[in-house]
């Protein structure tokens, strides 16, 4: 894993924007959070910390370049290209388009179910 700024290896993961930081450039929170926030609460779990010996660090779970984030939901790691951007949940695009065809089952169950209703219950 490498600090989003300076691209040196990362000793955490920011706990509001999930990006990685080096030393220089985050505690808890990377420099850029830190700058915006104004009042925060105390995080839940103690941010992601990542030994310098790793050398490269972690790479996308699809593609292998440098990862920048990780995935809230099932925790692997992945770059920009293969992020969710379509919603705030910061989660990789395998755990997002899991989470979209679930949904999509989940209504057609539910349409299914009030039409067998419907039907059922016609005089």
């Amino acid at each position: 894993m490498l600090c989003h700024i300076c691209r040196e290896p990362a000793i955490g993961q920011c706990q509001n924007c999930n990006l990685f930081y080096c030393a220089e450039h985050g505690r808890v929170y990377c420099v850029s959070c830190d700058d915006r926030a104004v009042a925060r609460r105390p995080p839940a779990r103690p941010p992601a910390v990542v030994s310098r010996s790793e050398g490269r660090g972690a790479t996308c779970y699809h593609c292998g370049r440098p990862a920048e984030r990780g995935c809230l939901r099932c925790g692997r790691f992945f770059c920009p290209d293969h992020s969710d951007l379509t919603t705030t949940q910061r989660m990789c695009g395998r755990c997002a388009s899991r989470r979209f065809w679930t949904t999509v089952g989940v209504a057609v169950v539910l349409a299914t179910g009030a039409l067998v209703l419907l039907f059922l219950l016609q005089p």
